[in-house]
């Protein structure tokens, strides 16, 4: 029997020199919510303090040939806010449509220096459950696509 949902998370160590970077494999399943967590300081931080250049890119090939997703683009498709997130929240959940896309999603972060841990949680399912608010979330800014 095929599963319903699959979570997968990476969690890592980001410098200001490196890169929080995952690739998740979606095959299988047609939706997929990206969570982006701050493990350095999740109560203060806002999006736009830590989200420089962060982005989902697909490809049918493991470890290469990603091209950006169109609409998943921080500061080119949507804008981070500044404002600070007072609560042990997701700084920010990317809901995924994967029909038509390729099998491979990459999903990176670009770390200033305030964000040194960080991780990033995908949650495959098949069915969408209809909740596209970030109130509803539970997180500071949703992109939907």
């Amino acid at each position: 029997m095929k599963a319903n949902y699959k979570i997968i998370t990476v969690a890592g160590a980001a410098t200001a020199a490196g890169l929080l970077t995952a690739e998740f494999d979606t095959l299988g399943f047609s939706y997929a919510s990206i969570a982006f967590v701050d493990g350095t300081s999740p109560t203060t931080h806002g999006l736009s303090t830590v989200l420089t250049n962060q982005y989902i890119q697909h490809s049918d090939t493991a470890g290469s040939g990603h091209a950006a997703i169109s609409g998943f683009v921080a500061g080119t498709d949507w804008t981070p806010s500044s404002a600070a997130i007072a609560t042990n929240v997701a700084k920010l959940v990317y809901n995924v449509d994967l029909r038509g896309r390729k099998r491979y999603l990459k999903v990176q972060v670009s770390p200033n220096a305030s964000l040194t841990t960080g991780a990033l949680v995908c949650t495959l399912t098949n069915p969408a459950d209809g909740r596209v608010t970030a109130a509803e979330i539970g997180a500071g800014a949703v992109v939907n696509g």
